[in-house]
């Protein structure tokens, strides 16, 4: 490849990038702003809000937010007096973890994004997920479009529903990828 040709590459991709943010003003601005629900009740069990967040991700010298974070714990729990630490990485405490996307990826990206959060837990916290067990769960992820809601149900035992906006797309049943998926997300 030619440095003409290369340079170009760069500049078409820049000019992408900055389609795709002046598309979404709000990104431009930085003024994203993500509303969870304070109470959920999932599986007869009922979970309060205790932490809410960004994913972003950095593309040249911009930082965009693909998704809003929002972390779920059992309202029995909070009530116990259990620190939000705790809450957060606790194998032995069901959790619910809520994305909210303001990007448009498809399925192929929405993969890489979380192949790269499990490559970040085993980097920085040497937590292992076996590749059936990452196959498992990236083969129930699809595409989302912006709005999309995806939540994680972590239950103790180790299993793992994915509940597209509102429709379980399935479950998986690895520790290893709980605790490794937890890791890359909360850190």
């Amino acid at each position: 490849m030619t440095l003409v040709h290369r340079l170009r590459v760069v500049l078409l991709t820049v000019a992408a990038v900055w389609i795709s943010v002046a598309a979404c003003p709000a990104l431009a601005a930085g003024k994203e702003k993500f509303e969870f629900a304070e109470e959920l009740i999932v599986d007869g069990v009922e979970f309060r809000l205790v932490l809410a967040g960004s994913m972003q991700t950095k593309v040249l010298f911009m930082t965009i937010t693909i998704s809003g974070l929002g972390y779920y714990a059992p309202a029995d729990y909070l009530a116990r007096g259990v620190p939000e630490v705790e809450l957060l990485i606790s194998d032995e405490i069901p959790k619910i973890l809520e994305m909210r996307f303001l990007k448009k990826l498809e399925p192929k990206q929405l993969r890489q994004l979380f192949e790269g959060i499990f490559d970040s837990a085993f980097k920085r916290k040497g937590h292992k997920v076996t590749d059936a067990d990452t196959s498992s769960f990236l083969d129930l992820l699809h595409g989302v479009e912006i709005g999309t809601s995806i939540m994680l149900i972590r239950n103790p035992g180790g299993g793992l529903r994915v509940v597209y906006d509102g429709q379980p797309t399935g479950t998986v049943n690895s520790i290893g990828l709980c605790t490794a998926l937890w890791g890359g997300l909360t850190d």
